[in-house]
């Protein structure tokens, strides 16, 4: 029988093996239960799923256009390859950008603008001055957000690490606790803590004392997450699968297992809890303490400040970052996440035009957030929550009239 098949030709040895393979994918298509393009069309189904795959790239390299993708798209891409490389970020020809879009944002010419030789560095900003024994000189404007290890590979934290010590900027660590890629740049690193505690935690799960101050050595400032924009209200799972040893030894987890991390710290519950733990922190570590949360409206700006006002400045925190709903994540639930939070260009609901924004006192009460620090803090009048008339020319007029600076990354 051997010799018999042997004699066959190589093309009909091929065929055979074809034939018994195509048999093979019909049975396991049309008895599996878990798609039902396969259970009804066997085989051929999976022409979808093949295509499915290929469409993102058509759409990348044929159909989108330059600035069509989101977050980022292709001409942003192109300019921070052209910079990774420093080949430079000149371009010829006219701007590709759609200056009528709504909230298009644009730079605003000036006639006699400061020569080069007159440029003056950017003002510092220290964090906690007066407040903490040991505050925190941010020296950039722009800065790394958090973005956590895990979430991103070992060499990507590396690479931030040093780009933040050679552009003079700090770097987040995002709340899956700090590595010791974090480290490698000798960059400046501001520590955040978590629903779940993740660095900071004991082996029960509870918030320790001793591992606070340990980070306290190595980080110049802490920030305590209350939200972001990506995850709207809900907690997060961490497969067990994903959690590595090293994940395990840095996050302070049981390595394989799932880790829960609650959609609110269960050690804060309302405003006078928080602001009590920004001032226990502060005194216990020596280092500023702030605030990341996602805003969409005015009432958790509005009641930090009424508290601050009433207990005193030693109770506001160091500094605010504010996520918009642009924000990303590496787990997020996809039915909220796109719609979760304000975009920072957009003015909070819940404000009619005739409604002021603070009194006098609330905006000089707030004086210590990093938000505030530049522009409410010097005790100016009331403004309006909305430019007085609807027209675009006044409403980027009115824009640029009451936004001042903030170390808020995004």
């Amino acid at each position: 029988m051997l010799k018999d098949i042997l004699s066959y030709g190589l093309g009909t040895l091929v065929a055979f093996v074809l034939v018994g393979a195509l048999v093979f994918v019909f049975i396991r298509d049309i008895t599996q239960k878990k798609h039902s393009v396969l259970r009804n069309y066997p085989v051929i189904g999976r022409f979808r799923y093949f295509f499915e795959q290929l469409g993102e790239y058509f759409r990348q390299y044929f159909f989108a256009g330059d600035r069509d993708e989101m977050p980022f798209n292709r001409a942003t891409r192109g300019w921070v390859y052209r910079l990774a490389k420093n080949e430079g970020g000149i371009i010829g020809f006219g701007s590709t950008y759609d200056l009528h879009q709504a909230g298009a944002l644009i730079f605003v010419n000036h006639p006699f603008p400061v020569l080069e030789e007159e440029r003056q560095p950017t003002p510092t900003l220290i964090l906690g001055e007066g407040y903490c024994r040991e505050p925190f000189e941010a020296r950039s404007i722009v800065n790394i957000s958090g973005m956590s290890f895990g979430a991103i590979s070992a060499p990507a934290v590396r690479s931030l690490s040093k780009g933040a010590a050679v552009a003079g900027c700090w770097m987040d660590t995002g709340e899956g606790g700090l590595s010791p890629y974090h480290l490698e740049g000798g960059c400046d690193v501001i520590m955040q803590i978590g629903t779940a505690k993740y660095g900071v935690r004991d082996a029960q799960g509870n918030f320790s004392t001793e591992r606070l101050m340990e980070l306290s050595r190595v980080v110049k400032a802490f920030e305590i997450k209350l939200s972001q924009g990506a995850k709207p209200g809900k907690g997060g799972v961490l497969p067990g699968k994903k959690v590595t040893p090293e994940i395990a030894h840095i996050r302070g987890i049981p390595e394989g297992h799932d880790s829960i991390s609650p959609n609110r710290h269960r050690d804060i519950s309302n405003m006078n809890e928080l602001l009590e733990k920004i001032a226990w922190m502060r005194d216990l570590t020596g280092k500023p303490v702030g605030v990341k949360t996602a805003v969409g409206g005015w009432r958790f700006m509005n009641e930090m400040a009424d508290i601050v006002h009433r207990r005193g400045l030693e109770f506001a925190p160091d500094f605010l970052v504010i996520d918009g709903g642009e924000g990303g994540s590496g787990a997020a639930p996809q039915a909220r996440s796109p719609r979760a939070s304000s975009s920072p260009r957009q003015r909070p609901p819940g404000r009619s035009a005739s409604a002021p924004i603070s009194s006098t006192p609330r905006a000089a009460s707030c004086s210590r957030s990093a938000a505030s620090r530049r522009c409410a803090a010097t005790r100016t009048p009331a403004r309006p929550a909305s430019p007085p008339t609807t027209s675009a020319c006044s409403a980027r007029w009115w824009s640029r009239r009451n936004t001042c600076a903030s170390p808020t990354t995004r």
